[in-house]
C-alpha cells in the first residue's frame, strides 16, 4: 500500500520497508511509526534546512541513445538529505 497523501518517502512507502514490518511485528501501531518518522524528519530539517523529500525520476531519452540502450531512467537524489 502506498500512502499517496504524504510527500515524505518514509511515510509514503512505509509498507515496503523492513523497518516498518519490524516495528509492526513488535507491536507498534501505524500511527506510532508515522509519528516517529515525522519526529526524525523534523530533527533532520533542523540541521539540514529541509527534511526527507521525494526526488525526481526521469526518462532520459538522449542519454539512453548516447549509451545505446533502449530506455534509461535516472533518479536524482542530489538534493536529498
Amino acid at each position: 500500500m502506498i500512502d499517496r497523501s504524504s510527500s515524505n518517502p518514509f511515510v509514503r512507502y512505509r509498507s515496503m520497508l523492513d523497518v516498518y514490518a519490524t516495528a509492526r511485528s513488535s507491536g507498534w501501531t501505524d500511527d506510532e511509526f508515522v509519528s516517529l518518522v515525522h519526529r526524525l524528519d523534523e530533527s533532520v530539517a533542523a540541521v539540514e534546512d529541509h527534511g526527507f523529500a521525494m526526488t525526481p525520476l526521469t526518462d532520459e531519452t538522449a542519454l539512453a541513445e548516447a549509451a545505446a540502450v533502449p530506455r534509461l531512467w535516472v533518479k536524482n537524489d542530489s538534493g536529498n538529505v
